[in-house]
This record gives structure tokens, sequence and C-alpha cells, in this order.
């Protein structure tokens, strides 16, 4: 079947070598005669024209002295060709990254309303829009993502790795949004532990809490709930010094992130705030019961 596809391709975007057989065909040369006249073996020559071997920028060269034919004019062909061919074997992954948006299917719904292009009927559309958004060839290289941006591994060897490395470079791209340039000052939010707890426990809306922690240089963001999350939360530092918490919120609590706020900032009180820190939902931790 391979052999097959490969023959179809020929057809559709033919290799240099028959454009270089039409030459001699054309000049009445034999292969040997090209040899001698750009001093290339016979054997290369014939590989070329076979399609087992590209034309070499050398060789080109050699051409355009022989035939009067840009050297340019022929790597831009061959370059050409060889992108085409590698574009159809990356639609053909296409097929291969579809199975893997049900991998990652609660996070799309949330996507969509961060007015991310993945509102498509065509599924083939919205992989090939993630992998614009996220910057990979294919849906594929997710789990090898994560764990490359340097995040910590999950509890569980059986965490969705496709989902949580959605979730995380999610959370990234909102963050990269957020403009505060209030640095955090980890001093003042020790020394304020106590109280600050208890205030933040006290209000009830998310608004009050995030006009508390602002002058801490923290900028707390809520993430919706989503089917499969193991995570609390995403903690990373700015460009400007600025702490952002963005926590995710449990549904049937509510408004009442208090459980998962508290689990973030006993982290970052330990100074568990260098790079990217994702804090985990744990079987022992009480808010995460």
């Amino acid at each position: 079947m391979i052999k097959a596809q490969t023959i179809e391709m020929e057809h559709i975007y033919p290799h240099l070598g028959h454009s270089l057989k039409s030459l001699l065909e054309e000049n009445k040369m034999s292969q040997r005669e090209l040899s001698a006249r750009t001093a290339v073996s016979s054997s290369y020559i014939s590989s070329v024209i076979k399609g087992d071997r590209p034309i070499s920028p050398g060789f080109a060269c050699k051409l355009e002295q022989v035939f009067a034919i840009s050297a340019e004019k022929i790597m831009f062909h061959q370059v050409e060709r060889e992108l085409k061919l590698i574009k159809e074997e990356n639609y053909d992954l296409v097929e291969k990254d579809t199975k893997i948006l049900s991998k990652i299917r609660p996070m799309l719904s949330l996507m969509i309303k961060s007015e991310l292009p993945l509102d498509q009927i065509d599924e083939e559309q919205i992989v090939l829009n993630l992998r614009r958004f996220f910057k990979v060839s294919s849906l594929a290289n997710l789990p090898a993502l994560y764990r490359a941006r340097a995040y910590p591994e999950p509890p569980s060897t059986r965490a969705n790795l496709y989902l949580l490395a959605t979730w995380a470079l999610h959370c990234e791209i909102l963050i990269s949004a957020v403009e505060s340039e209030v640095p955090f000052c980890l001093e003042k939010i020790v020394a304020d532990k106590y109280s600050l707890q208890w205030n933040l426990s006290q209000y009830e809306t998310t608004q009050e809490q995030k006009e508390l922690l602002h002058p801490y240089g923290i900028t707390l963001l809520l993430y919706p709930p989503f089917e499969g999350s193991i995570v609390n939360g995403f903690v990373k530092q700015t460009a400007t010094g600025n702490l952002v918490l963005l926590v995710s919120s449990r549904e049937k609590a509510g408004e009442n992130i208090m459980p998962a706020l508290r689990h973030l900032l006993a982290h970052i009180i330990n100074g568990d705030i260098s790079g990217t820190f994702i804090v985990f939902k744990t079987a022992e931790n009480p808010a995460d019961k």
C-alpha cells in the first residue's frame, strides 16, 4: 500500500530526475557524456534520474553550466516538490490526531469560550487549528511537550497527559495576557500569612479575593471546572515579577474557591514558585476530597 501511494505521489509531484532525463534526450546526450561534462559519477546521475537521490546544490550548479538553466530554479523546484510531499504526509496524520481529540474533548468547549478558533464542525479543521495554536506538528506530541516544558509529573501514571498538557498550555496563554506590573513579595505574604488566609475566607466573592491579593503582587484568575481535572491550579511568575494564580474552581462549590486557593497559597509560602508550578489534587489533602 505504501508503494502504491509512493507511485501516486510521484505521478502528482514528479521528481527532477524526470526533467533531467528529458534534457538528456532533447540534447541527445548520454548519462556517460553528462558525467564527463560535469565530473560527476555516472552512478550518481543514474540514481538522480531514477529518483533515488536528490540533486545536490553542487550538481545543480554544474547543470547550470551545461544546460544554461538556473541552479536556483532547479533547487527551488526540488524543495517545492519535497515540501508538497511532506505536507501530504502531514495531512495523513490528521486522521490519527482526530482520535486524540476524544482525549482532550473536555477542554475544547472552554477554549472556544476563550475565543479560540476551535468551533468548527469539521474535526480535521479543529486538529489543524489546535496544531497551530499549540505550535506542534501533531497532537501526538502533546505529552512530550508537557515534559519538555518542565511541568511536574502527575501523581498517577494513568493520568491523561493529553488533557493535562492542553490545560497547562491554555493556562500559559491566559497568563500571558495578564498586564499587572506589581511585583510579587514573598516576605510580605509570609509575614501576613495568617491574617491573609483568614481575610480571604471571609470574603464572599472572587472579586474581593482578587483585590485582597493584588497588593502582594498576586493576580488571581479563575479556571472553570472540566471533566477529568486532576489539578488545583497553576502558578507562574510573569516577566514583570507578578505572580499569577490560576485556580481551578469547583463545580459543586460554585464560587467558593477557598479549598484550592488555600492549597496554592501553602505552596507559595513554602517557596514553590520557581518556573511554572502545577498543584495537583491529592487524596490526602482535605481540600481535594
